[in-house]
């Protein structure tokens, strides 16, 4: 029996999820509520798990590489920078230092291997005419299909995304209060959803994307 408090999410028929998932808001849960039904999680059954290999840093050695990669890169230390820290670290600035880069150049070997897991950079150019004379510009930028392939092609990602619409409701003294709490949960979803093929193996999924203009300080 559901609590008397909580919240019902009813899965969309092609997500092949059959019963509501009843999250409790008492401070502690109901011990007869089955442990499928308190999930939280939005995975999907129609969609075979992968299990991605715990190892979310590789090609690095470890996670001190990958960290320290990252704090190099966004820093724009120079090489000589990144070869006399390295070489501190290596040599007595720290105790059991589990850094295993040496220098630069390993650094530089690790980003390459790393590039095959993402898109990478490209050079774009367009072209305009004002008043007689052509301007030509060059940008870098990377291929956003190629990108929203890479995101749902990426089993790290699987139990992130949400494959499928929902219904959210929050019950409480025998009434039902519709919640609209994310993308997901909107009635333009589900209903573009009813209208997609629903074959047994080969699932369809409406994917919508929020683009966050950060550079725009929207939310100032």
């Amino acid at each position: 029996m559901p609590p008397t408090a909580h919240i019902k999410i009813i899965h969309h028929l092609h997500s092949n999820i059959t019963k509501p998932t009843i999250i409790p808001l008492e401070s502690s849960l109901n011990p007869e509520l089955e442990p499928e039904s308190c999930s939280m999680s939005h995975e999907t059954p129609a969609l075979q798990p992968i299990v991605a290999e715990s190892v979310p840093w590789a090609p690095f050695q470890n996670i001190q590489d990958f960290e320290y990669t990252e704090i190099a890169v966004q820093a724009c230390l120079t090489k000589s920078n990144v070869d006399a820290q390295l070489y501190g670290l290596q040599n007595g600035w720290a105790k059991e230092s589990q850094i295993t880069l040496e220098n630069h150049r390993d650094m530089e070997q690790a980003l390459k291997a790393a590039h095959a897991y993402i898109v990478l950079f490209q050079e774009g150019i367009v072209s305009a005419t004002y008043n007689g004379q052509t301007f030509t510009f060059k940008f870098p930028y990377r291929d956003p299909w190629k990108i929203y392939e890479n995101w749902i092609t990426d089993p790290t990602l699987l139990r992130e995304i949400f494959w499928y619409p929902v219904q959210k409701y929050l019950c409480q003294n025998g009434k039902e209060l519709a919640v609209y709490d994310d993308i997901n949960t909107g009635k333009l979803w589900w209903t573009i959803q009813d209208t997609l093929p629903n074959i047994d193996g080969l699932p369809h999924c409406f994917l919508p994307t929020i683009f966050w203009l950060d550079k725009g300080m929207i939310m100032k």
